[in-house]
């Protein structure tokens, strides 16, 4: 049965750009497209989004990314979906903190030699 699910990412107030590069690191993982200012739809959903993941699903197109009272929200019509909702929303947090730490470490004249997930933990081994 088609359900239309929300679910919130623990970042504050993100950086847009951060937040492209991130989904597109998860869309690569599951064969979609990052597009801009698109409607998301569902089973008797429709939700304009200033990004989102286009991919085929039964009863949609993809997963929107909005900001909302400064929170990240993920929408999707999860059904037949190859991420639930809640798992999309970690995989996109874990890539935001990789991209926004990569960031600041190339600006302090640091490299990433390594990065290491284990289940909801991020080892990131910076060198100089």
């Amino acid at each position: 049965m088609s359900h239309v699910t929300k679910a919130k990412i623990k970042i504050k107030n993100p950086r847009m750009e951060i937040l492209e590069l991130a989904l597109r690191i998860l869309a690569k993982k599951i064969g979609g497209k990052v597009v801009r200012n698109t409607t998301i739809y569902g089973y008797r959903m429709r939700e304009e989004v200033p990004l989102a993941v286009l991919v085929r699903l039964p009863y949609g197109n993809g997963y929107g990314i909005k900001v909302e009272n400064g929170e990240v929200v993920v929408v999707v019509d999860e059904h037949g979906a190859p991420l639930s909702a809640e798992q999309f929303a970690k995989e996109l947090q874990k890539n935001y903190v990789v991209v926004a730490t990569r960031l600041v470490a190339e600006k302090l004249g640091w490299d990433i030699a390594s990065i290491r997930q284990y289940r909801d933990l991020i080892s990131i081994e910076l060198v100089r």
